[in-house]
């Protein structure tokens, strides 16, 4: 009787292990899946009571859910991506900042500049001169 009860006890805390490991499973899924729907819509924030809405959970649970995944909050994630985006994006092409920053998910440019400059340390316009400044001096050291 007493091994049939370790057992048993065993089999839960196995069943509940799982069942947690589930649960961590489901949720990375959900926060992987609102961080892409998030990433391809500009309309986040009625994405995000759409998305909890689905999964029928509230907004702030989703949040959570999001944060444990990620390690920050779901704007500050898009709004990183989006600025890594558009520096990537004012390196490889010509297209106006005003163009990028709208792109980013910016209505007014000066803003746009403002986080850009708070987050890379300069001007999205400085940004550009400094990255094909370098990528020319690179250019030249190999040609030598």
């Amino acid at each position: 009787p007493a091994m049939g009860k370790i057992i048993n006890e065993l089999k839960q805390k196995v069943q509940a292990d799982y069942d947690a490991a589930a649960e961590k499973v489901r949720q990375a899924e959900l926060a992987r899946h609102l961080r892409d729907h998030l990433l391809t819509d500009r309309e986040g924030y009625v994405s995000l009571s759409q998305l909890a809405a689905e999964h029928e959970i509230s907004v702030s649970h989703l949040q959570k859910i999001f944060k444990r995944v990620y390690g920050v909050p779901v704007y500050h994630y898009i709004k990183e991506y989006r600025l890594e985006q558009a520096a990537v994006e004012l390196v490889r092409s010509a297209k106006p900042v005003t163009q990028i920053a709208q792109a980013a998910g910016y209505d007014n440019a000066s803003k746009f500049s403002a986080c850009f400059k708070a987050r890379y340390g300069a001007t999205p316009s400085q940004y550009r001169a400094h990255a094909k400044h370098a990528s020319k001096r690179s250019s030249e050291t190999k040609t030598e």
